[in-house]
């Protein structure tokens, strides 16, 4: 459908060029701007408020529109809707579209939502078949890849060598700014499952990509070198972490290793303030008006210090 709307826009255009208008008229530029037929009938959708209306109408969405890109999202809607009457029911339609999708992200949001729905109930029989049929059908779908092995490897009773596999798997997708995140996948998941030079090679490579240090990818990877015994590397990792942020268990680590060296505590102290002041930077200054309506400034705190909370109105 979006190919056809698309032609027909070319050829309005073509008209429009025959009849030697230089310029596009309002009217023309209304229709070349106008939302693309699965966008209507998707925002239509959305602003059903009755369920069941709202699902037939997003079942119909698929009928009528197997190409939009849009498909992946009211895959996983549809499911999640039919999952809310009848669980059953909802995987027999999962396996009832699957053969049809040739797109790896629709596959991948079928599997992924009969995956959820088995971990959600607790059922691993179910969600390690689901996860390993989807592995065994080799779909390159980087986020359910993740997805999925990320929930492999948290829980011990399901399969943390598969999950970092997806991970591994996923970043050989997955683009640059999901690369990182996908590895600390496969490298977590390489150490759940008892192999470290695994765990190392993947979250080393995660580190790596970061232009900044991660709490959580730093916590994984000292863990991997405690196991493997790289203390060096270990205080390295700690020390870049602690200049940027404040984090008790990890300088309790470091401590502990520069006492066990006899090192000073109170120069180490001093680096990473002296780190920390390096990088600290003005914060811009910027205008809002209080609860009263006053404007306040930013730099009406100055040399002050100022506790400011951000937050969503429901």
């Amino acid at each position: 459908m979006k190919i056809h709307f698309r032609t027909v826009m070319m050829l309005m255009l073509a008209a429009t060029l025959v009849v030697g208008c230089g310029q596009r008229s309002e009217q023309e530029a209304q229709v070349a701007d106008a939302p693309a037929p699965d966008e209507v009938a998707y925002r239509a959708m959305r602003g059903i408020e009755d369920p069941a209306a709202r699902l037939e109408a997003a079942e119909a969405f698929l009928a009528d529109f197997p190409q939009s890109n849009l498909r992946p999202r009211i895959l996983g809607g549809v499911f999640w809707g039919k999952h809310d009457n009848d669980a059953v029911a909802a995987n027999t339609w999962a396996r009832t579209m699957l053969p049809g999708e040739t797109d790896n992200i629709c596959k991948g949001s079928l599997y992924g939502a009969m995956f959820d729905a088995a971990a959600e109930a607790g059922d691993k029989t179910t969600g390690l078949a689901v996860a390993n049929e989807f592995w065994d059908a080799g779909i390159e779908d980087a986020r359910t890849l993740n997805s999925i092995g990320w929930t492999l490897i948290v829980d011990p009773e399901w399969d943390p060598a598969l999950g970092a596999r997806m991970g591994d798997r996923a970043a050989e997708l997955g683009d640059a700014d999901s690369r990182a995140m996908y590895l600390d996948t496969a490298g977590w998941g390489y150490y759940k499952s008892g192999d470290y030079p695994g765990a190392k090679r993947a979250l080393e490579a995660a580190v790596a990509l970061l232009t900044e240090p991660d709490t959580e990818f730093t916590t994984h990877l000292v863990a991997v070198y405690e196991k493997t015994g790289d203390e060096d590397a270990m205080f390295d990792l700690i020390e870049n972490l602690l200049g940027t942020c404040v984090n008790t268990e990890l300088r309790a680590k470091a401590d502990a290793i520069l006492t066990k060296r006899g090192g000073d505590l109170k120069a180490f102290d001093d680096r990473l303030w002296a780190t920390r002041m390096a990088r600290a930077t003005p914060a811009p200054d910027f205008e809002l008006n209080d609860l009263d309506g006053k404007p306040v400034k930013l730099s009406d705190f100055g040399g002050k210090v100022l506790l400011l909370n951000f937050f969503f109105p429901t």
